[in-house]
């Protein structure tokens, strides 16, 4: 047994190497970075946390951002904590920005085998027959298989470089297996539910509202079809209340600047024009293809024979267990809502449009697709005498590497091979990166020449227009300005945070306002200043980190010490 869990884990570590073979420069060993849809955005803030950490030991919520050097609020609303930190530490470390990526990537493979093997072999235990040993076995290493090598994980990566939805895919086996535990094993695994959504909410806010939807969903069915008892009803409430006690330090932040300071939202596109046609899905799964609304051959398979058994044959194991009859239902109206079938146009002006893409619902397919394609394959291998485990791993290792790298290596042609990425210095001089300006979270309702005078760094002096380029002093961004009147309103192109304060040069603080444009504005005398600005987080939001590091202190030494005094003695 022993050498059998050392041989799945040395393939669990291989693999996670052979996930980044796809876009390795074999001819000089180098690694690359294909230029995915939103590389401009993540290198900038990762380029900020490498000279936040140089300069002054940690991670500012404002700070330099982007070609444009602009004084900017994305670490707030766009936690670093599980992606642009580690990224920011390992290539430091390594001396190499790619190479910390490619750590960090090989990192997160292993850890998203460990925690889909737990949950699936968790889940298995409690949902499939006791007298099937070979099945409940043989899920857990397939499921592994098929999730860490999605297509959507792929399409996050190598598509989009979306570092915040990668490191959530991590987590959702996690989350929904805590979920299910509550309703199936009396919440022994809550805290895989609570762990899950925390570090959700501390990787990227979007995919936390989508997965705390979907979960409210799959609630109100069990409270309709009456399989709530009001234990259960306490263990979610108790869950609910610990994921938001522990969230505080990400999720007020962002509260407290949407509340004090007038935050332009992500922006909102057209949901039905957004949507794929049902035959573009199946024509582009069906070779898969890496696009956004390709579902991968492997997930595409899964639900047709699924389909097919629960039609046709009588004695399929997806007939016998109702959990395999729900995640193909999942999995299916999940896969229509992806599409132009599901009526978006009903639901465009309401929250849900916050979205963006209907693809974003990808990844609670490709986690119930995945454990039923993994189940009725465990099912089909099960049945054929003398395959072990060793053997089942190594023909799917193969399997998933081949075709995984064939589809990447189809979007590298496509997006061409003379445009990879091998350094920093490829990064920046790209156009699209010197281009690229995020507006996510600028001010609301700003014009377009408002919003030109924040990126050109251009403020107002007496309403004239001036530029202002400014420096950076460690964190604190550093404008010289000159005035020629006794009393000069001095308009600054840094936008007003709720907390950034403003010091002349002796360090004494000046009071500010917002200008028409959301930015900070100041009342001069006649001369030279020069103004230092600098975040200082009210005194909610630093005390809020605070309480949630404390919390989880406490939270994390009652598991261990539950866990110990739960163990078998001897």
């Amino acid at each position: 047994m022993k050498r059998k869990r050392v041989f799945v884990i040395t393939s669990w570590l291989v693999l996670s190497l052979l996930y980044l073979l796809p876009v390795v420069d074999l001819s000089g060993l180098h690694l690359a970075i294909i230029r995915g849809d939103d590389y401009p955005f993540h290198f900038a803030r990762i380029f900020s946390a490498i000279e936040q950490l140089n300069t002054t030991g940690h991670i500012q919520p404002i700070a330099r951002f982007g070609e444009h050097d602009i004084f900017y609020g994305v670490n707030i609303f766009y936690p670093t904590l599980t992606t642009v930190l580690p990224i920011a530490l390992i290539a430091m470390i390594f001396h190499s920005i790619i190479s910390g990526v490619y750590v960090y990537l090989f990192l997160v493979n292993l850890l998203t085998f460990f925690i889909a093997y737990r949950c699936a072999d968790y889940i298995s235990q409690l949902c499939f027959p006791k007298e099937n040993h070979r099945l409940r076995k043989l899920t857990p290493y397939v499921f592994s298989f098929f999730y860490v090598f999605s297509h959507y994980r792929m399409i996050c990566f190598y598509q989009r470089f979306d570092l915040g939805e990668f490191f959530v895919l991590t987590m959702y086996p996690l989350v929904f297996a805590g979920f299910y535990s509550i309703l199936k094993d009396k919440g022994s695994k809550k805290h895989w539910l609570i762990i899950g959504l925390t570090l959700i909410a501390y990787s990227h806010l979007l995919s936390l509202m989508l997965v705390v939807v979907v979960l409210a969903g799959l609630f109100l069915i069990s409270l309709i079809r009456r399989n709530l008892t009001i234990n259960m009803f306490k263990q979610f409430l108790f869950s609910a209340m610990m994921t938001g006690l522990l969230s505080i330090g990400a999720l007020l932040p962002i509260v407290y600047e949407m509340l004090t300071f007038p935050i332009r939202s992500v922006s909102v596109h057209d949901l039905a024009r957004e949507a794929s046609g049902l035959g573009t899905m199946l024509m582009t799964s069906s070779i898969n293809y890496l696009n956004y609304m390709s579902i991968g051959l492997i997930l595409l398979c899964s639900l047709v024979v699924g389909v097919y058994q629960i039609i046709w044959k009588k004695d399929s194991v997806i007939r016998h267990i109702p959990l395999l009859k729900q995640s193909l239902v999942f999995s299916l109206v999940f896969m229509i809502m992806l599409t132009t079938l599901f009526p978006w146009q009903l639901l465009q002006h309401t929250p849900l449009s916050i979205i963006q893409f209907p693809f974003r619902l990808m990844p609670f397919l490709t986690l119930f697709a995945s454990f039923l394609g993994a189940s009725l394959l465990a099912d089909y291998l099960s049945q054929v005498r003398g395959l072990s485990v060793k053997k089942m791993t190594i023909g799917l290792s193969v399997g998933v590497v081949i075709l995984s790298t064939i589809s990447v290596n189809v979007l590298m042609i496509h997006r061409s091979l003379d445009r990879l990425m091998f350094g920093k210095h490829d990064v920046v001089t790209t156009e699209r990166y010197q281009k690229s300006v995020n507006k996510d979270y600028f001010p609301a309702g700003l014009s377009s020449d408002q919003t030109k005078r924040i990126r050109d760094e251009i403020g107002l002096i007496n309403q004239r227009e001036v530029s202002m380029p400014y420096s950076f002093d460690k964190g604190t961004a550093v404008i010289n300005v000159t005035t020629k009147e006794k009393i000069t309103s001095v308009e600054t192109p840094i936008i007003g945070y709720s907390g950034l304060t403003v010091r002349d040069e002796t360090g004494k603080k000046l009071k500010s306002t917002l200008s028409s444009a959301r930015t900070l504005a100041v009342l001069l005398s006649k001369g030279r200043h020069q103004l230092a600005v600098s975040y200082e987080p009210p005194l909610a939001i630093k005390y809020s980190g605070i309480f949630s590091i404390l919390l989880a202190l406490c939270y994390g030494f009652y598991l261990v010490k539950t866990r110990k005094r739960d163990l078998p003695c001897d």
